[in-house]
C-alpha cells in the first residue's frame, strides 16, 4: 500500500504537491490516506486525477501500476477471508463437539432416573454389544481365511514357477544334446566319405587328420578313429 503511494505520486503527483509542505502530515494525507481508501474499494478520486492527465507517460504508468496493486489487493482480502471462514468452522465445530458432549450426560442422566428406562437400555447395550462381538469375530475369521488362501496361493505359483522353471532347463539340455548328437553323425559322416575318397583314390591330397574330440554322452571321435 505505502510502496504503490509512493511509486504513484513520484511520478503523478510529484510538481503539484509544495515541497516546502512536505512534512509528516503531508505523507499521511497524500500518500497514506488516499492508498488505504483503495483497499475499501474506493478508486474514483484516484481515477479522476489520473484521468485528468491521461496523455503523460507518467499517468499510464500510473495506472498499470494501480491494476497491478488493485490485483494484490483484491488476493490479499480473499486470502484474509478463507482465513477468517476457516477459524470460523474450527470454532464452530469445537463448539457443537462440547454442545454433544453436554447432551450425551444428559441423556445418561435421564437413562439412570427411570429404571424402566434403564432396563430397556441395558437390554439394548447387551444386544448391541453381542451383535458387535459377533460382527467382529466373524470378519475376523473371514480376514484370516483370506490371508490363508492367499498364502496358499502364493505357494502354489511358487511352485508352477518353480517346476516351469525346471521343465524349461531339461528342455534346453535334451536341445543341447540332440545338437551334439547330430555333430557327431555329420563327423561320422564326413570321416567316411573321406575313407571312401581314399580308397577310389578320387584325390590325390592325404585325407586329413581330425585334431579335435568331440564328445557325445561315451562316444569320442579321437585322430579320425571314433572308440567308445
Amino acid at each position: 500500500m505505502i510502496a504503490y503511494g509512493v511509486a504513484s505520486r513520484t511520478m503523478n503527483s510529484y510538481a503539484t504537491i509544495d515541497p516546502l509542505t512536505f512534512d509528516g502530515r503531508s505523507v499521511f494525507r497524500n500518500i497514506t490516506c488516499p492508498t488505504y481508501y483503495l483497499l475499501d474499494g474506493n478508486i474514483d478520486s484516484e481515477l479522476q486525477k489520473l484521468d485528468a492527465n491521461s496523455g503523460n507517460n507518467t499517468t499510464i504508468a500510473t495506472h498499470i501500476l494501480l491494476a497491478f496493486h488493485m490485483l494484490f489487493v483484491n488476493i490479499l482480502l480473499i486470502n484474509l477471508i478463507i482465513v477468517m471462514f476457516r477459524f470460523t468452522f474450527e470454532s464452530v465445530q469445537t463448539q457443537t463437539d462440547l454442545v454433544w458432549r453436554y447432551e450425551r450426560y444428559s441423556l445418561i442422566q435421564i437413562i439412570g432416573a427411570n429404571r424402566e428406562v434403564d432396563k430397556d437400555w441395558s437390554a439394548f447395550e447387551s444386544y448391541a454389544t453381542n451383535h458387535y462381538a459377533r460382527s467382529l469375530v466373524t470378519n475376523q475369521s473371514l480376514s484370516t481365511s483370506a490371508l490363508e488362501s492367499s498364502k496358499l496361493r502364493q505357494e502354489i505359483q511358487s511352485h508352477l514357477e518353480t517346476t516351469n522353471q525346471s521343465s524349461i532347463s531339461h528342455s534346453d539340455i535334451n536341445t543341447i544334446t540332440e545338437e551334439m548328437t547330430s555333430v557327431r553323425k555329420a563327423v561320422l559322416d564326413l570321416h567316411e566319405q573321406v575313407h571312401a575318397m581314399e580308397r577310389v583314390k578320387m584325390t590325390k591330397e592325404s585325407k586329413p587328420r581330425l585334431k579335435s574330440t568331440i564328445t557325445t554322452d561315451d562316444t569320442h571321435v579321437i585322430d579320425g578313429q571314433p572308440f567308445l
